[in-house]
């Protein structure tokens, strides 16, 4: 199957680096506004890149398109995906406001379309343990609870320090 990356930026590299182990997976084609960072992803990963969106919309053998752009252009990116027939696996967060993420939901359904939203601490094997441990009764009433997510959040240089 062929996988297209639409935005190439960080997350967008690190999906690649996924992709090129995944036995199913024969061709990645990644977009991004960027020239840059299209020459970039070209020499790290050889694969094919474009500028224009429809050179991955209007590519048959494109059957799923990770969305990993710039929050803003998600519901752009998904809505444009699924209007081309692909599957869609979006990043989080899937949109900047309520009502674009709702719209974007609607569209899906409306257009019989597979989408996801990359949400994997909801997966984790410590979140699933525990929610076991619940369910089983190990862990008594639960009734509060305190957690801290640790992340590269404060580290120089990560995106999530990056202003707009």
């Amino acid at each position: 199957m062929k996988v297209a990356i639409l935005g190439s930026g960080a997350m967008g590299a690190t999906v690649i680096e996924h992709l090129k182990e995944c036995p199913e997976v024969d061709g990645v084609v990644a977009y991004d506004r960027s020239q840059e960072r299209l020459r970039e992803v070209a020499n790290r990963y050889h694969i094919q890149t474009t500028s224009q969106p429809d050179g991955v919309f209007n590519d048959p053998l494109v059957r799923l398109a990770f969305v990993t752009a710039a929050n803003d252009a998600h519901p752009s990116l998904t809505r444009q995906a699924i209007g081309a027939g692909k599957a869609v696996m979006c990043e989080k967060p899937m949109a900047t406001t309520l009502n674009e993420a709702r719209e974007m939901v609607e569209f899906a359904e409306k257009h019989g379309a597979f989408l996801q939203i990359g949400f994997e601490a909801r997966y984790s094997r410590l979140y699933v343990k525990v929610k076991e441990w619940i369910d089983a009764g190990q862990l008594g009433q639960i009734l509060n609870t305190h957690c801290v997510y640790l992340s590269s959040a404060r580290e120089k240089g990560s995106w999530r320090n990056l202003k707009a």
